[in-house]
């Protein structure tokens, strides 16, 4: 081969490359992947500002992949959208920081009717909110490209190996707010994409789904584990099924206190010691073979107490009848931790409680995460 031939060859190698890098790098800049937040529950919340409905066409599944496509005004950049996926109560929402409404009242949306079954738009003062309910919970990833947001849809249900909802309990006499706390510290253990097991919250906030939505939830996305996280001042060391009398209250006090003075005395903190409780229940209302509710309850107090050294109250079967937990078909439990240096009120007053409750709620959420796996582990043996 003659050096012109080389020269030629090697021309022609860096101009593909080049041309190669350039295609590469005008591709990224004319698509962009939204982060899409995931929401729990929120109730619906009636319209403040002007609400109008969107015109909707027919998307092309034979030349496009994509489920809803939604155009996106002239000017409008990446930054100025965001996205959430309410999956529990199946909506989508993309809040457009804009105050114009007259795009939306002219252009159309493409949507796949048979997944998005209505959709309308919502005028605030700074902000346009385009709404679409779905038919199913789904999980959603979406592009910005040649002016349209384009966005994909995957059912929940099938897309991992397991996936645990974690309840925390809002209902009276438990801490709402310590309880979520707990629950979201376990979820943040989670590495979604690398884990075979997948976490849901029933809520993110205040608003709590009625136990109706929330079986209807479990049912729909296939979870195979559910737990209740309930965390209050104290724990009565009382047989579930029958009410505490005067004197085991006494003698449950006494205890207490006992407990709290030589935890007090161990850890050289005047004032400042903090006995931790755990109890189980388990529903009774449903037989599972091998590896029951009573199994799986066990595992989670047992991870407690070894992993995170608190004091185990054993197992109690629930006493209510009507509860979610008792009609649950799938493995349930629910988890219930006494303390009062977990209380948010008591914390504020003192630097000292509110480094010992985070302390406290990261072994918590550790150990049940550990014993949320090794549940599975246990029900193939």
């Amino acid at each position: 081969m003659s050096f012109d031939e080389l020269q030629k060859k090697t021309a022609i190698v860096i101009a593909l490359f080049s041309i190669t890098t350039l295609v590469f790098m005008l591709h990224h800049t004319l698509m962009k992947q939204f982060a899409i937040a995931e929401v729990a529950y929120a109730k619906e919340e009636a319209l403040s500002g002007t609400s109008f409905a969107l015109t909707e066409r027919e998307v092309d599944a034979k030349q496009s992949p994509y489920d809803l496509c939604i155009p996106v005004p002239e000017g409008t950049h990446y930054e100025d959208f965001h996205i959430e996926n309410h999956y529990f109560t199946k909506k989508l929402v993309v809040r457009i920081h804009t105050g114009r409404d007259d795009f939306y009242r002219k252009h159309a949306v493409f949507c796949n009717s048979s997944k998005v079954k209505k959709s309308f738009g919502q005028k605030e003062e700074k902000e346009l909110t385009l709404s679409f309910s779905l038919n199913r919970v789904y999980d959603c990833d979406a592009d910005l490209t040649d002016g349209m947001i384009s966005l994909r849809f995957s059912p929940v249900a099938g897309s991992n190996s397991h996936l645990v909802l974690l309840d925390p309990s809002a209902k009276p006499g438990t801490d709402a707010q310590t309880s979520l706390l707990l629950a979201q510290k376990i979820l943040n253990l989670s590495e979604p994409g690398k884990d075979s097991v997948r976490f849901f919250l029933t809520r993110m906030g205040e608003d709590a789904p009625t136990d109706r939505e929330v079986a209807a939830f479990i049912n729909e996305t296939g979870a195979d584990r559910y737990l209740c996280l309930a965390v209050e001042k104290e724990l009565q060391n009382v047989d579930s099924q029958e009410q505490a009398n005067a004197e085991s209250q006494t003698a449950g006090a006494q205890k207490q206190e006992a407990q709290t003075a030589a935890s007090q005395k161990q850890d050289g903190q005047e004032g400042e010691g903090c006995t931790v409780q755990v109890r189980a229940l388990y529903s009774d209302g449903y037989y599972i073979r091998n590896y029951g509710n009573v199994a799986f309850a066990n595992t989670m107090e047992e991870a407690l107490s070894h992993e995170a050294g608190f004091e185990a109250l054993g197992l109690s079967a629930d006493p209510d009848p009507s509860s979610l937990l008792h009609h649950l078909k799938i493995h349930g439990a629910q988890v219930e931790l006494g303390a009062d240096c977990l209380e948010q009120e008591t914390i504020k007053a003192s630097l000292h409680k509110n480094k010992k409750q985070e302390e406290i709620l990261n072994r918590a959420a550790a150990a049940l995460y550990e014993g949320l796996m090794q549940s599975y582990e246990q029900a193939e043996n």
